[in-house]
């Protein structure tokens, strides 16, 4: 697995492990991240897990997808394909500080 795709992956895993219910915080940052993946031309998953299960979406774990959801808009879509390492490394800083 690429740089890119571990990025990506990490950040798509993160809003939907947190993503259960209606129009919670998870939910809108799944919606932001997978709009934002559109617009870039790459392919997502719904990140679920094989077993069915779900995790709540606490106010932490909404406040941290929002954050990343937001880290995902400001990218470039060069930065997410892996194209532009210099705003990639920009996008990875803030992830992290997540």
């Amino acid at each position: 697995m690429n740089l890119k795709t571990a990025l990506m992956a990490f950040a798509m895993g993160c809003l939907v492990v947190g993503g259960v219910g209606c129009g919670n915080d998870c939910d809108d940052a799944a919606d932001r991240a997978a709009a934002k993946a559109d617009e870039c031309g790459l392919t997502t998953t719904d990140g679920g897990s094989e077993t069915g299960e779900t995790v709540e979406c606490t106010d932490a774990l909404g406040t941290a997808a929002q954050c990343a959801a937001d880290c995902i808009e400001a990218a470039s879509c060069e930065a997410l394909k892996g194209e532009d390492l210099e705003a990639l490394a920009t996008y990875g800083e803030c992830t992290a500080a997540c």
